[in-house]
């Protein structure tokens, strides 16, 4: 399993790998095969050898196959010359996800716990500075605001924007700008208050300031990426 696999859930990888498998099975063979053993698949829940028990499916598993350290059991529910259904079973026998011809991934089909936390913000410290990804993001909000209503905002609880660095909820009221904000916010876990220096029909400028001896940054609507503004002298 490589490391860009490792943040997939294991029936979301699973699940997409035999699609693959079942779609090259049925390039071959004009119909999908009802028992794992008739595909050329291995699997693991991590690192294997090609001769650990339960790696490839053998012939008395039949339909249903669970692979060594995995936490589900895989059934093809249904086969035959024009789709197929496979499910991944949770340990209660309950079909947590399913993957059909034509889907690109798995659909979810029970709710699990941290379903509903938002995964949009980026932390502090991963890649891209928190000012520079919260600009970006607020320059598609200001985008969107100018072309409903013509100019661009004057205060941040003008708009439908929620930014945050905490594990949060998207409905949470308290990572959106609180009403009577203005023009400065400071999201719920950031480092940087975002000042809305200046607002009118055809222009916008908001800046970033902390006093943490940070980067700042400043964005306006002819800027192509938040641009990094020069320490004081």
């Amino acid at each position: 399993m490589s490391k860009s696999d490792e943040a997939r859930p294991e029936p979301v990888l699973f699940l997409e790998l035999a699609a693959e498998a079942m779609k090259d099975y049925h390039a071959k063979h004009g119909q999908y095969p009802a028992e794992w053993h008739l595909l050329d698949f291995t699997f693991a829940n991590g690192p294997y050898r090609v001769d650990d028990p339960d790696v490839r499916p053998t012939k008395k598993m039949g339909n249903r196959w669970k692979p060594k350290d995995c936490k589900f059991t895989y059934e093809i529910a249904e086969a035959d010359k024009e789709r197929y259904q496979i499910n991944a079973l949770n340990s209660e026998g309950e079909a947590a996800y399913l993957i059909e011809p034509g889907m690109t991934t798995p659909r979810k089909l029970l709710k699990t716990e941290g379903d509903d936390l938002c995964t949009i913000e980026q932390p502090q410290g991963k890649e891209i500075p928190e000012p520079a990804h919260f600009l970006n993001a607020a320059a598609a909000r200001f985008a969107e605001y100018h072309k409903a209503h013509g100019t661009y905002p004057t205060a941040w609880d003008q708009l439908d924007f929620h930014w945050a660095l905490i594990r949060h909820k998207a409905t949470d009221a308290k990572v959106r700008p609180p009403a009577g904000c203005g023009k400065s916010w400071t999201p719920l876990g950031g480092k940087f208050t975002y000042l809305i220096v200046k607002a009118d029909k055809e222009t916008y400028e908001i800046r970033s300031t902390n006093t943490h001896g940070l980067l700042n940054y400043r964005l306006t609507p002819s800027d192509t990426s938040p641009v990094i503004e020069p320490r004081p002298q």
